[in-house]
C-alpha cells in the first residue's frame, strides 16, 4: 500500500495538501489552525485532552472546553482524513515520514 503524499505548512499561510488535494479551507478558524499547528509540532507523541485545552485556552478555558476540543478534532479529521488523526482522550497525529 502506498502512503499518501502529505504537505502541511503552518508557518505563514496555512497550507494542507494530501495527494494533490488542498484541504486547508476545511480547518475551522483560528482555533482549528492553532490545534493543527500544536498537533503537527507534537506529532511524535500522544497528546492528552487537558494538554490540548491548555494549548488552545492557556488563561481562561470555556466551560465546555472538552466539547469544543472534540468538535475541533472532528473538523480536523474531515480536513486531514481519519487515518491521520486518531484518539479522543489522547490524540495522535500520524503523518507519513516524508510529510
Amino acid at each position: 500500500m502506498v502512503s499518501p503524499r502529505v504537505r502541511i505548512q503552518v508557518c505563514g499561510p496555512l497550507f494542507i495538501e494530501i495527494d494533490d488535494e488542498r484541504t486547508e479551507s476545511r480547518v475551522p478558524g483560528r482555533q482549528g489552525r492553532l490545534l493543527l499547528t500544536f498537533l503537527v509540532l507534537h506529532r511524535h507523541e500522544k497528546v492528552s485532552q487537558p494538554h490540548l485545552i491548555d494549548a488552545l485556552w492557556p488563561e481562561d478555558p470555556p466551560g465546555a472546553a472538552g466539547t469544543a476540543v472534540h468538535s475541533l478534532l472532528s473538523k480536523l479529521r474531515s480536513a486531514l482524513g481519519h487515518e491521520f488523526l486518531s484518539g479522543r482522550g489522547e490524540v495522535t497525529l500520524t503523518l507519513p515520514a516524508d510529510a
